[in-house]
């Protein structure tokens, strides 16, 4: 299977802070899997389908419900779809086949197409003069096959390491800044038309993992030379062969200002979204990039004053 990858750098010293229009955070979204429309894909959901499924009382489903259940695709609610939400809670898949997340809502909510901050262009970036904004150059591999010396080094290190690493645990106090990142973007989705993002529990570990990683060197490739993408063989025995599958970094030295965790959330789209080969993979403005990503994890890990933000992508 084929990835493609990215990698942006932003280290930001002071950015203005902008907010989501309340026409943007008005629109519900709804996930493929959570059947219970309460906004996590738990064992919840797979209690709530089997009753649906055997006519329990009380277990009639709305069309949402309907739409959000089918995770095969197939136009049914079946056990099939109870198997797939199951391996999907036990990271035996990191997306669920054949659903285009298109946001199902209700028929009285209406999507905003218009731009809204904080994705129009913000002056206040390049005009205050206190500011820096530094970007690397993004690394982008379109329809990238894992090379063979890749599986050779993963192979090796397996041999070596007969376990698997034990997955970091991210603290609970970077939970809300994961949320507010991932709404943010799915925001930004809706107001250019497009799907949602599924929030991804094995990403988003994945994700924290490289936060880790990256302190000491802020790159596509891991401390032991292999590439980024190997960490979810590490930690779920997973091929990346079978996933289009993207990475994306933004470094903010928040200089102790006492920012808020949307602020700081606010701060690293903003940056993510004024970069031009980031924006143009999350907003499927590249080719490649179209129909392909449908998963989202985030993970944030901080070092005194610099916070370290990466983002997964998978479909």
């Amino acid at each position: 299977m084929k990835k493609y990858l990215s990698i942006i750098l932003c280290i930001v010293i002071f950015i203005s802070i902008c907010t989501i229009s309340a026409n943007a955070q008005d629109i519900p979204t709804y996930y493929y899997g959570d059947a219970n429309k309460n906004g996590v894909i738990d064992i919840l959901d797979v209690s709530v389908i089997q009753k649906h499924i055997v006519n329990v009382a009380g277990y009639d489903f709305d069309d949402i419900q309907m739409t959000v259940s089918d995770v095969d695709g197939n136009g049914e609610v079946n056990i099939d779809d109870v198997t797939l939400i199951q391996k999907y809670l036990s990271y035996e898949l990191l997306t669920f086949p054949n659903v285009d997340p298109t946001n199902p809502t209700e028929t009285n909510v209406t999507v905003s197409t218009e731009p809204t901050e904080p994705f129009a262009t913000d002056n206040t970036v390049s005009t205050e003069p206190s500011e820096t904004v530094s970007t690397l150059p993004t690394e982008t591999v379109t329809s990238l096959p894992i090379s063979t010396e890749s599986t050779e080094s993963t192979t090796e290190s397996a041999t070596v390491k007969p376990t698997k690493p034990p997955i970091p645990t991210e603290p609970s106090e970077y939970i809300d800044i994961n949320t507010y990142v991932g709404n943010k973007i799915n925001a930004a989705r809706r107001n250019a038309g497009l799907g949602y993002y599924n929030v991804s529990a094995a990403l988003s570990n994945c994700a924290y993992g490289r936060a880790v990683e990256i302190v000491n060197n802020v790159s596509n490739t891991r401390p032991d030379g292999r590439k980024w993408y190997t960490i979810l063989t590490d930690y779920y025995g997973l091929n990346p062969d079978n996933y289009y599958l993207s990475e994306h970094m933004v470094v903010l030295d928040t200089k102790n200002n006492n920012y808020t965790q949307e602020e700081i959330a606010g701060i690293c789209v903003d940056a993510l979204l004024n970069s031009k080969n980031d924006k143009a993979i999350f907003l499927e403005e590249k080719e490649e990039a179209k129909d392909k990503l449908k998963n989202l994890g985030v993970g944030v890990h901080r070092e005194g004053n610099i916070y370290y933000l990466v983002i997964h992508l998978a479909g």
